[in-house]
């Protein structure tokens, strides 16, 4: 969980880029928790395009690098996000899974517990 802090701290170095992604493109599904973030559009070149303007706006005002992980992908591939991989089947629900990397960490928690 970490320091409150911190949570504090991200939620407001980071509310440029939320507010660059809601009022000036108009992102209507845009959700970002820290430094995790997910934005839904039916059109992959406005994805795109927002996707270019966010990397410009946080490596020239906030001095940040977008990481590997950062794609555009379709929601029935499955999108991580908070621990959790959200997908969509085909009558239009959505599903929400526990993600590999928190399956896996859980479980070395529960060897760990039980080596002490």
């Amino acid at each position: 969980m970490g320091n409150q802090t911190s949570q504090w701290f991200a939620l407001y170095y980071l509310d440029g880029l939320d507010r660059l992604e809601k009022e000036q493109y108009r992102m209507k599904y845009y959700t970002r928790y820290m430094d995790d973030c997910v934005m839904l559009c039916n059109d992959k070149e406005y994805l795109k395009q927002c996707l270019a303007a966010m990397k410009q706006y946080a490596e020239q005002e906030l001095l940040l690098k977008f990481n590997e992980k950062t794609q555009i992908a379709t929601i029935k591939d499955g999108v991580d996000y908070l621990g959790f991989c959200f997908y969509l089947t085909d009558t239009g629900k959505v599903i929400r899974r526990l993600g590999t990397s928190s399956k896996r960490r859980g479980k070395r928690r529960l060897k760990k517990i039980k080596r002490q």
